[in-house]
């Protein structure tokens, strides 16, 4: 899921509750990661409930911070994610007549955990070998962690639709200076490391073999119910984007609900409807209206932070340091020196 995505959308618990396990089972404060992210832990316990995709985000990187390198648990979590895991898309997936079926899935639905990008790889015939993941846009905290559990994940879903273990890799490249045991036994190819993106090859008459449990009506159907899913998760999208670009207007971005209803053109109440519907309050989304204004100030002018703090209207520039590291998972200085590339 891109980095955009990731501030405007609420996911299913289903994650946080995958390395709640972990971290219990490692006997790690698991209520620490809670905590981080502004989560009470009973939400862990109850089937359907959802998180908003910046609580996701603090969650995983308090998730890092705890398990400090332990790569068998970033294993163990990688293990947790199935295709039952992403509801419908992983329905979509499962029902996969091919692996090149299976890749344009997974290429579209940009509605995950991972904070990736995944991508095909073709040869110069434009046969399809393998597939991609970059985590470009993810905090620096969270990449060798994501590489571990979305490689691990990933692993683990194509040896379950093709009913092949292990599923008979080419070649595997990883963005890694090391890489444990553990993953090494889990592929039968060497890994080559100090790559740029995740890169998992495979033969390219193997993309269109008909998979085991592949079924062509069932994956058509899937995959128009996740597209439906997909297109309202961007009409909603577009609505916060709305709110946010209005508040974004406004200096300081102090302006009050009522002063946003009007520049939309709507009442009050109206206002407050549709923000439940999509699960965001009005404060969140003036948080994401800050933290865009911060992150544009802090990239393209010289203004000093205490400034930037001054404009967005806290009081203190410590509130504002501690509201920008929950977002970004990292200071306003350290996000000026380092910034995500843009795409």
């Amino acid at each position: 899921m891109r980095f955009a995505s990731y501030r405007d959308i609420r996911m299913p618990n289903l994650s946080v509750r995958i390395l709640r396990d972990v971290l219990g089972g490692a006997g790690l404060d698991y209520l620490a990661a809670f905590q981080a992210a502004g989560l009470d832990p009973d939400i862990a316990e109850y089937p359907g409930s959802v998180v908003t995709g910046e609580q996701e985000l603090a969650f995983q990187l308090k998730f890092v911070e705890l398990t400090a390198r332990r790569t068998d648990l970033w294993i163990e979590a990688g293990q947790g994610y199935s295709l039952a895991s992403l509801g419908v898309h992983g329905l979509a997936i499962a029902t996969a007549p091919t692996l090149t079926h299976w890749v344009e899935v997974v290429m579209e639905m940009d509605v995950a955990y991972a904070m990736a990008e995944f991508s095909s790889i073709h040869n110069s015939h434009g046969a399809l070998t393998g597939a991609r993941i970059r985590h470009s846009e993810a905090p620096s905290e969270l990449v060798a962690f994501s590489v571990y559990r979305d490689t691990v994940a990933t692993v683990r879903g194509l040896t379950m639709l093709t009913a092949k273990d292990p599923f008979p890799f080419t070649g595997m490249h990883l963005p890694l200076e090391e890489v444990s045991p553990e993953l090494v036994q889990m592929v039968p190819v060497p890994i080559t490391l100090g790559a740029q993106e995740v890169r998992l090859e495979w033969d390219e008459q193997l993309s269109v073999k008909q998979l085991p449990f592949g079924d062509a009506f069932q994956h058509e159907t899937y995959v128009r119910q996740a597209k439906d899913h997909l297109r309202q998760f961007q009409l909603e999208q577009d609505w916060t984007r709305s709110v946010v670009e209005a508040m974004k207007a406004t200096p300081g971005t102090g302006v009050a609900l009522g002063e946003v209803a009007s520049m939309l053109n709507t009442s009050v109440r109206t206002l407050q409807r549709r923000l439940e519907q999509h699960g965001r309050t009005f404060r969140q989304l003036r948080g994401v209206a800050r933290f865009e204004l911060a992150t544009d100030l802090l990239t393209s002018t010289n203004i000093s932070v205490s400034e930037i703090s001054r404009r967005l209207g806290y009081e203190e520039p410590a509130s504002f340091t501690v509201a920008f590291k929950r977002w970004s998972g990292r200071s306003p200085s350290q996000y000026r020196v380092s910034p995500p590339p843009q795409r």
